[in-house]
């Protein structure tokens, strides 16, 4: 090869279809090696980061999570040079992070299998882009290694209390005029750390109406306050945590438990018979503490009505009858 081509890193910085990948490298600090070892790189385009969640790719950038960004970055490089004529239908190539990926050739096509648990493979688009050190093969899409983890997801640091997020958020206002009927705003405010369980209006909803109606005269607040402290851990549980199955021990010294399924929804489950929230939006951060919002009011099971199952919309012994298939 010439050596007027340039170097990797040239040759990348000099395509446009390359910028984001170029970009990358150099936030990881691989780009100043490109620059004269040997090496074959699958180089995902722009359009193949841009399949990827922005949220995610911004988040592997950060600073503190620049060793989640080297490993998924150094699982494109092959040491040594590789061209088309080169590859061997099936091959397994062992890349800079020491895991492998595998190469399929189709017809005149190549694909790269990789360790992506959803299955598939990134499509070689261009091969044999030259470089005087090495040689580029441009991918339909972002190689992800065997195993890979993801950072955790950034979170700003939170600006309100518990009772402020929950305040904030217009469609948990049924569950705000209870917490404030029951006499526990001050709970929420307090130092923490705590974990709130908050169900969405609709969710309120679907009470049986005989125990809405109960919860709602004065003489049962004690009722209400313990239906509410069912929904609060003193502790931060985080929807990782949850996954894990950690059973979570709440205000009232009863215990909820986490049920992963099938589909990967997570749910916890109260103390009636098919009573279930599923999580429809976790780890909404507080300054003490996070809410988990859930689509089913918990019910403790000193509360269950048995007799009277009909709800103020439908009820969830006739939506919610069947217990969610766990993945287990």
């Amino acid at each position: 090869m010439a050596s007027s081509v340039g170097n990797l890193a040239e040759v990348l910085a000099s395509n446009r279809s390359f910028q984001t990948f170029t970009s990358a490298l150099k936030k990881a600090d691989l780009l100043d090696m490109l620059t004269t070892k040997k090496f074959t790189l699958f180089a995902p385009t722009n359009k193949a980061f841009a399949l990827e969640p922005p949220s995610e790719y911004r988040n592997l950038l950060r600073p503190e999570n620049k060793q989640y960004l080297v490993e998924l970055l150094e699982y494109h490089i092959i040491p040594g040079v590789l061209t088309y004529k080169d590859i061997r239908n099936g091959e397994a190539i062992t890349t800079l992070s020491g895991k492998t990926i595998q190469l399929v050739i189709t017809g005149d096509n190549v694909f790269v299998k990789d360790g992506n648990v959803n299955g598939g493979f990134a499509t070689v688009e261009k091969c044999d882009i030259k470089a005087n050190n090495g040689i580029i093969h441009a991918t339909s899409r972002v190689l992800v290694p065997p195993g890979f983890k993801k950072p955790k997801p950034y979170r700003p640091p939170p600006r309100f209390n518990l009772l402020e997020v929950v305040r904030n958020v217009g469609y948990l206002s049924t569950f705000l005029d209870a917490i404030q009927r029951a006499g526990l705003s001050d709970l929420l405010t307090k130092q923490g750390p705590m974990t709130v369980f908050a169900p969405t209006n609709a969710a309120f909803d679907e009470l049986p109406e005989k125990l809405w109606d109960e919860l709602m005269e004065k003489k049962n607040a004690k009722k209400l306050k313990k239906l509410l402290e069912y929904h609060i851990a003193p502790a931060n549980v985080e929807l990782e945590d949850i996954r894990n199955g950690r059973p979570i021990q709440t205000e009232i010294n009863e215990t909820l438990l986490p049920l992963v399924t099938e589909e990967k929804s997570v749910y916890i489950e109260g103390g009636r018979r098919g009573n279930f929230g599923r999580i429809v939006d976790p780890d909404v951060a507080a300054t003490n503490g996070f809410i988990h919002i859930v689509d089913g009011v918990l019910v403790p099971e000193a509360l269950s009505d048995k007799k009277n199952s009909r709800s103020r919309s439908s009820s969830p012994e006739s939506s919610k009858d069947k217990r969610p298939r766990s993945s287990k």
